[in-house]
């Protein structure tokens, strides 16, 4: 919740998009957020792979959740240090 607020809050939320290419909740680089979602498996099945060269801001809010708790997951807290939120 800190990342997201951190990152999102105040620019769209789940809707976020930044100059830099960036988007969604967690302000993912296209990239990160395509090469994590070919992994995320939701509710049992990888429905976030069908999203993986879309810009996060464009996919659904329980995507990208389970984008980021994947991320988080396989060591990529790291990627959000700049947030000053706990374990970053």
């Amino acid at each position: 919740m800190c990342i997201r607020h951190h990152e999102s809050i105040r620019a769209g939320h789940y809707r976020a998009r930044n100059a830099s290419g960036a988007g969604g909740a967690y302000q993912f680089m296209p990239r990160t957020f395509a090469g994590n979602a070919r992994y995320t498996v939701v509710n049992g099945k990888h429905i976030a792979r069908k999203y993986a060269g879309t810009n996060p801001s464009h996919v659904p809010a329980f995507v990208q959740d389970a984008v980021f708790i994947h991320a988080i997951r396989h060591g990529g807290i790291r990627a959000w240090h700049g947030t000053h939120c706990s374990g970053t």
